[in-house]
């Protein structure tokens, strides 16, 4: 910073990042596989404020279903994973702008814009 201006170098990114990729194959669109956890123990929980045995108890629990899962897949059930319909109706959607945008029928701008759209803000 010289005589009060901020100068700004290019510089390349450190990661490869072709968001595109993931959601036109139908893949995770996160790296992030403790939030899966995280957000499924929430749900078992149920409350915020937990004694220890309470928290001990859901531990337990969430193991033994992670052991039917496990038990399951060994002996070739395939493993179902519920997905809502707003979800499946929503990758839909990304998949669909993203396929757009990488055959050139939609430009980057055009990509945000019903990308905005589909943003649902609670407040």
């Amino acid at each position: 910073m010289m005589d009060g201006r901020l100068r700004f170098r290019c510089t390349l990114p450190r990661f490869p990042h072709d968001v595109h990729e993931p959601t036109k194959l139908g893949e995770a669109r996160t790296n992030n596989a403790c939030e899966n956890w995280n957000n499924g123990f929430k749900y078992l929980v149920g409350h915020a404020n937990l004694s220890l045995w309470n928290v001990i108890t859901c531990l337990q629990k969430d193991n033994a279903m992670a052991e039917a899962e496990v038990y399951r897949y060994e002996h070739g059930e395939p493993v179902e994973k519920r997905v809502r319909k707003g979800t499946l109706l929503y990758q839909k959607k990304m998949q669909r702008l993203c396929e757009e945008v990488a055959s050139g029928n939609k430009t980057a701008q055009d990509f945000l814009a019903a990308v905005g759209h589909c943003i649902r803000i609670h407040v």
